[in-house]
């Protein structure tokens, strides 16, 4: 059976506590609280959820020797910086995740919105999005514009990738 939630509500100010006490903390008053019920808390995962066929994803994987797994057959885009590329192991992998860390300054963001600008305007149909939390719009429009990569002349053709900023 599951366990029933309660939470202890002040009746003069409407304050919720975890547990009973003698004074309410927000507005001071004695012997106000009132206990409510909250509903049954639903049951953490249990050991048989991690059990089921394909886990959380549903997806079942066929169990595979490394021997037989062709690295080859793996496509990658190019950043065109042979570097970064060397670093990644040859390039990007589609449906990847690839965490960028180093001190403040050092220039990751910089380099990050030149590997954008560079895949949006050398691979055909690829579309980038820049999603950042600790830049605005703007900002991230001016760091654009002082990027070599991004730079395109008036006099040549735009291209019909897009550079989203979010």
């Amino acid at each position: 059976m599951a366990k029933s939630k309660i939470a202890f509500v002040c009746t003069d100010c409407g304050s919720e506590h975890g547990q009973w006490q003698g004074q309410c903390a927000s507005c001071k008053a004695w012997n106000t609280l009132s206990q409510i019920n909250l509903g049954a808390s639903t049951s953490p995962a249990t050991k048989a959820d991690f059990r089921k066929p394909g886990g959380y994803s549903g997806d079942v994987s066929d169990v595979q020797n490394l021997s037989d797994i062709d690295l080859e057959a793996l496509p990658r885009f190019s950043t065109t910086i042979d570097e970064l590329d060397r670093v990644l192991g040859g390039g990007l992998v589609p449906g990847s995740v690839i965490l960028i860390g180093g001190n403040p300054g050092a220039g990751k963001s910089t380099l990050l919105l030149q590997v954008m600008c560079l895949l949006a305007h050398s691979i055909v149909d690829m579309r980038c999005i820049t999603i950042s939390s600790k830049y605005t719009t703007g900002t991230l429009k001016r760091k654009n514009l002082f990027n070599a990569s991004c730079a395109t002349d008036a006099d040549a053709p735009r291209p019909k990738k897009e550079i989203l900023l979010a």
